[in-house]
């Protein structure tokens, strides 16, 4: 079975509308599970990630086959269109965040693939924006610390991304969770009929 991991509940909300859908259990709050896969949502960041993604895992241990990152991300490039999901090749980590340098390739199948960045601050303006396009098309706050936990623990790792935004509007934040339902539902189709 799969476990589907989001960086927000609100991402993650058509999933959890399995008939079958539960809490797995009260010491992991954010872990839910039917009969078709597990979901859990992280809270972005590295920190909530790496703590979270890790505990579930090893709770999970021999139930799940793949964990696959699912959720929205902003692109680097005006060629990647709105509303539009992106199979992930390699995650990096942005310059500057931490001291590692791991590149991580994920086991994401398909015809074209794409790479993802992971910075800890809000792109906030075109010069960084500009500068995080230097090294990926699409930007996130999670995916390279849900890279370096599955690398850790030997897991299998795919991830698509939602493209909700441009990611030097500073201004999208609000706009991005307004556009939850829209989002989720966009990704709980690509899920069922590619995944």
């Amino acid at each position: 079975m799969n476990l589907i991991v989001f960086a927000h509940k609100a991402e993650a909300q058509n999933f959890l509308k399995e008939k079958t859908i539960s809490q797995y259990s009260k010491k992991l709050p954010n872990l839910y599970h039917c009969d078709k896969y597990y979901v859990l949502f992280l809270g972005k960041g590295i920190g909530h990630v790496t703590r979270d993604l890790a505990s579930a895992t090893l709770e999970l241990s021999g139930k799940i086959k793949q964990i696959i990152n699912m959720g929205v991300a902003g692109s680097l490039s005006q060629e990647l269109e709105l509303n539009k999901i992106y199979p992930i090749k390699t995650c990096i980590l942005a310059p500057n965040d931490l001291k590692r340098r791991e590149t991580f390739d994920l086991q994401t199948q398909s015809d074209k693939l794409f790479t993802c960045i992971t910075t800890q601050r809000m792109v906030d303006t075109p010069a960084y924006a500009k500068y995080l396009h230097n090294y990926a098309d699409l930007v996130d706050m999670e995916l390279w610390a849900i890279s370096a936990v599955c690398h850790q623990l030997n897991m299998p790792l795919s991830a698509y991304k939602l493209i909700s935004d441009y990611a030097d509007n500073p201004t999208i934040t609000k706009s991005v969770k307004q556009k939850a339902p829209f989002y989720s539902s966009l990704l709980k189709e690509y899920y069922t009929e590619f995944i």
